[in-house]
């Protein structure tokens, strides 16, 4: 599978030498683009993979995978993939992530499509992110799939244990009485759509908003005539909490989380991984369900504190990472798993880990252990430097016997008269040490891995 995504990009010519054709693009039709996301999910269905095995397999909330929701803008949702693809190369073993051209198939439903260059736009912006993440894909490290879908009833029935889904279905209810609680609506006209403004907490809405546009007026504000006629008048109505109730916007937003949740927990069902989201609301959800939330936790841990955990990660490029493990794989897993006990020490606490938690894991932990690494190196250094001092002195003793008795090999006078005896001693230095030989000394190291990303980063 990890071909056929871009070789049907490299094929349909909407990419060209890893850059966007903005040619080929603009003169495809919306029927092309769809037709060519239809295609782009029968290539990454999930049919043909195996269950993974190890704990580390993770399935990504589809902000960190680059979904379009909840957030359409294409820094943020660049920003997102970035931190999914530093997680993937510095910890996880593999991450599977929605394939977000789905979202074009939803538009095949419809006849018309008011802004064509738009939905264009949408799809540069779509396969842009596929390419940045396209030398993870092409590793396996990340891994786009169809989401699979399971009915409530069968998800429940699969994933929790039980036979039916009355726990899920009383977590749902509960997270649309937190959105119809906590967030506040307005709706207007503007330029003939129909514009619904939300505000409320960002544990709810990404950025603490949202924006719902609609070319017809929703179905559920026909059930308010009073307030149909003051937006027609061109007035701006705050609703009310019965007025958000009555027309469903809470339950749309809460039914918006739960698709990204199905998700998790349909993927977590057919190919065994863990879950890793940024979201909080997400955990919470978990909890309601009775689920042990406990490696989710640590996983958004390590995805939201990366950059405090190990400082000088954001320097270094993905694949040198991924480079490096393949290297030294042994030395990566006893990285990981010291990094996860660290972790672990922490939130025995009881308390909600924090940023100031994992600066304290990188100052009390993991710098003095590569500073102790360090110190090692230098150590060994300065050893071989005194044991080379005593060779240089011994060779030098036995070259000046030897030419001074006639007992040197004519071979080596050849070499000291050609070459002089600074050059053999230069060379013998340089021979005896040799970086790899002193990285042998910390190589058993907990946190040599670390070690070698940081080295990596300074030169």
């Amino acid at each position: 599978m990890k071909n056929l995504l871009f070789e049907q990009i490299d094929k349909s010519k909407f990419m060209r030498n890893g850059k966007l054709n903005l040619f080929q693009i603009e003169h495809a039709s919306p029927i092309d683009i769809i037709d060519f996301s239809k295609q782009s999910l029968e290539l990454t269905s999930v049919k043909k993979l195996p269950r993974e095995e190890s704990v580390f397999s993770h399935s990504a909330s589809f902000s960190l995978g680059g979904s379009r929701w909840p957030c359409v803008v294409f820094d943020c949702r660049m920003a997102y993939v970035k931190q999914l693809a530093q997680f993937a190369a510095f910890y996880s073993d593999k991450v599977y992530i929605r394939n977000f051209l789905a979202d074009h198939v939803e538009h095949s439903n419809k006849k018309n499509l008011s802004d064509v260059r738009k939905f264009q736009k949408d799809f540069a912006e779509d396969l842009l992110i596929l390419n940045y993440l396209r030398p993870l894909i092409k590793a396996e490290k990340i891994v786009p799939i169809t989401a699979p879908y399971f009915c409530t009833h069968c998800l429940a029935k699969h994933s929790l244990g039980q036979k039916d889904d009355r726990r899920l279905k009383k977590a749902l209810t509960k997270l649309i009485d937190r959105f119809n609680n906590q967030i506040k609506a307005s709706v207007r006209m503007e330029k003939g759509l129909y514009v619904v403004d939300a505000h409320g907490p960002e544990i709810l809405l990404e950025h603490g908003a949202t924006v719902n546009v609609a070319e017809k007026m929703p179905v559920p504000l026909k059930k308010i005539p009073h307030i149909i006629a003051k937006i027609k008048k061109g007035k701006e109505i705050h609703l009310s909490r019965t007025a958000l109730k009555k027309i469903g916007y809470a339950e749309y937003l809460a039914k918006k989380n739960y698709e990204n949740i199905n998700f998790e927990l349909a993927t977590a069902q057919c190919l065994n991984t863990s879950f890793l989201t940024e979201r909080i609301l997400h955990i919470d959800f978990l909890r309601e369900i009775s689920l042990d939330p406990n490696i989710e936790q640590r996983n958004q841990i390590i995805q939201k504190y990366m950059t405090c955990l190990v400082p000088f990660i954001e320097d270094i490029d993905p694949l040198e990472i991924l480079k490096l493990r393949a290297g030294e794989e042994e030395s990566f897993i006893l990285f990981r798993n010291v990094l996860n006990k660290a972790i672990n020490e922490y939130r025995k606490s009881g308390k909600n880990f924090s940023k100031r938690d994992a600066q304290a894991i990188f100052q009390d932990i993991i710098r003095p252990k590569l500073s102790l690494l360090d110190t090692r190196i230098k150590s060994a250094q300065r050893s071989l430097i005194k044991g080379v001092r005593r060779e240089i002195i011994a060779w030098t003793g036995a070259i000046s016997f030897g030419m001074y008795s006639g007992l040197l090999p004519d071979g080596l006078i050849a070499a000291a008269s050609a070459l002089g005896l600074v050059k053999i001693i230069a060379e013998l230095t340089k021979r005896t040490m040799a970086k790899s030989d002193l990285e042998e000394t910390i190589r058993s190291q907990d946190l040599y891995f670390l070690w070698k990303v940081r080295q990596r980063q300074k030169s």
